[in-house]
């Protein structure tokens, strides 16, 4: 009961400072687990055979820092990790936005894979994360990504005020994404496209609830999660068959889904 009390106070008073406590002990904790299930061990296995270049998808060649190998790579460097949504990104690589906005970035996959496709763009990146943080700078100076800023927590008042119009955001937020993609007290939103991964484990029919907050102003092109078949990667031959399926598992407690909403003709087209 303290202890919650103590939590809601510190997220009243001091959101940013909660949210970067609580994301360095969840990093914190999957880095501990996927170590003790031995499943970084057949990542830097994995690396020692394959090199630490991504092998395929729409990030192909990339390449990973040694910061990053506390955890399991092994679904980043195959280049099927979120498989569902390779086709969204090549359509919003081609898509000419004037900045990309990732919010949620993680260790920079996607943060630096796309500002390495498009390099006259510029790219935002925001994590809560210190770990995460620290790893997306060290992914852009692994791969001389000159056009990526790093920021910590992304707000509404944000987007609102200082998000450029004909943007792509990136949100992977657990959660957050109900507070952050809101129209009515961010109507800058309406201005840009905007591919998000729902988490419906922490707010119950978020899916539903962003169709109807924007499927007046946009297109909404919907992909749902699947499951991954290791013998469809013939380079995890060398992975013990106890650990082919859980190396590329990417987590997720139940049917998770990815939304591609893009500005419907003549509503704030650039």
């Amino acid at each position: 009961m303290i202890k919650q009390a103590v939590k809601s106070t510190l997220l009243a008073v001091a959101p940013r400072l909660f949210r970067e406590i609580s994301a360095y002990r969840s990093q914190k904790l999957i880095i501990s687990l996927e170590t003790r299930r031995g499943l970084v061990a057949q990542s830097n296995n994995f690396i020692a055979i394959h090199g630490d270049r991504v092998l395929g998808g729409p990030f192909k060649g990339m390449k990973y820092p040694e910061f990053t190998r506390c955890r399991n790579l092994i679904m980043k460097l195959l280049g099927c990790y979120e498989t569902e949504i390779h086709g969204m990104v090549e359509d919003a690589i081609k898509a000419g936005y004037s900045t990309v906005v990732n919010v949620g970035s993680a260790d920079g996959y996607y943060t630096v894979g796309l500002a390495l496709r498009l390099p006259n763009t510029p790219v935002i990146a925001f994590d809560t994360d210190p770990w995460a943080r620290k790893a997306t700078q060290l992914l852009v100076d692994e791969n001389r990504a000159a056009n990526v800023e790093i920021r910590t927590m992304c707000t509404v008042e944000w987007v609102e005020r200082a998000l450029p119009r004909n943007s792509l955001l990136l949100v992977d937020t657990e959660g957050f994404e109900d507070v952050l993609l809101d129209p009515v007290k961010a109507p800058n939103l309406l201005l840009s496209d905007i591919i998000v991964e729902t988490h419906e484990m922490f707010v119950r029919d978020i899916e539903k609830a962003l169709i109807e907050r924007f499927s007046p102003t946009h297109d909404i092109r919907i992909e749902r999660s699947g499951t991954r078949d290791p013998a469809d990667y013939p380079e995890l031959s060398a992975i013990p068959p106890e650990f082919a399926a859980a190396v590329i598992f990417e987590g997720r407690p139940c049917q998770q889904s990815w939304l591609y909403m893009t500005r419907k003709a003549g509503a704030g087209k650039a």
